[in-house]
Order: C-alpha cells, then sequence, then structure tokens
C-alpha cells in the first residue's frame, strides 16, 4: 500500500537520466510489465522465468526480492519477516529456470550508504558506525514527510533527522517522488 506507482517511477528514472545520475548514452530504460505480489521466494521464480521465456540472458536477484512481514497476530515474532532475505536467491539457485544455463543469476548482498565517500557499497566490517541502511520503506517514509537533504555530518537517524543523504538521488527525482 505504500509503494510508488509505475507512472511515479518511471518520472523518476527520467529526472535521472536527464540529471545524468546515469549516462543516456548507455542507460535502457525498460518496464516489464509484472507488478510484485509479496509471494516470496515462488514469485522470485515466476519474474525469472518469465523473463528467461522472453529472452532475458542474465536476471539480478539482491537481498529481499520479494519479502514480506509477518501478521501482528502471529505468536512468535509478528514483525518479523515470513521469509529471510536470502530465501527468494537461494530458491532461484535451485530452481530448474536455471538448469539449462539459458540464463545467469547476478546475485547481489545488501549494500548500505556509505557516510565518510556518499556512496552505496558492501559495508566495510571494520567501520559499522559509518554505513546507514537505507531500504525503500525507509525511502517512502522520508518522501511523505517531505525529507530534504541532510548536513554534514550525515545522521544516522535519516527518519528523525527528516533527511536523505546526499548523492542518493538526483533534486528533481527526489522532488517526483516526495510530490506523490
Amino acid at each position: 500500500e505504500d509503494d510508488v506507482p509505475l507512472d511515479v517511477r518511471v518520472k523518476q528514472h527520467v529526472a535521472i537520466l536527464e540529471e545524468k545520475m546515469l549516462d543516456p548514452s548507455w542507460t535502457v530504460m525498460a518496464i516489464w510489465p509484472a507488478p510484485m505480489i509479496y509471494g516470496g521466494p515462488t514469485e522470485v521464480q515466476f519474474h525469472a522465468q518469465s523473463r528467461r521465456n522472453a529472452g532475458a540472458s542474465f536476471f539480478v536477484v539482491g537481498r529481499d526480492p520479494a519479502g514480506m512481514k509477518g501478521s501482528e497476530l502471529a505468536v512468535a515474532s509478528p514483525d518479523d519477516d515470513l521469509y529471510k532475505g536470502e530465501h527468494g536467491r537461494y530458491v532461484l539457485q535451485m530452481s530448474p529456470v536455471l538448469e539449462d544455463q539459458q540464463m545467469q543469476l547476478i546475485s547481489f548482498d545488501k549494500f548500505y550508504y556509505d557516510i565518510k565517500d556518499h556512496k552505496m557499497k558492501a559495508m566495510d566490517e571494520s567501520r559499522p558506525d559509518d554505513f546507514i541502511s537505507i531500504s525503500g520503506s525507509k525511502m517512502r517514509k522520508l518522501a511523505a514527510q517531505g525529507a530534504t537533504p541532510c548536513p554534514d555530518p550525515i545522521p544516522n537517524d535519516l527518519l528523525a533527522a527528516n533527511c536523505i543523504p546526499q548523492g542518493f538521488m538526483v533534486p528533481e527525482g527526489w522532488n517526483i517522488v516526495c510530490d506523490y
């Protein structure tokens, strides 16, 4: 219910290309009409298979690709995800979708925002205090609050500070999501 609709996301991506956060000379923006239904690991297989059937050679799967929260009525751990973040990837790796090797899996783990160099990357375990977890849910909450760019130093609690870290999104792209 808090997801950003397709037309808003497309406008946001157009702004990213116009402001050259991504190079428009080699970036292709394409839409795959298969909305997320939060079906867990089975949904990951559906998305991979449908793309494979259309001729895709690669499928990118990250951490928590189709997760959903447990029920408030759950007796044990009501706030936990129903699936571990890696379950979609694990199921896909064992799936017949990849057996004939017509499509390769590109897998990645969770990335964090490094407040020292203002980039998204894997966490450096030697300095965990320099990394902030930025989820889609957190960004949607910040957009709903009309968050503005963070001052330096960047605070660890973005929601409390109501700010977005520099370099996370081009200004016009962020304004489009906030306006939604």
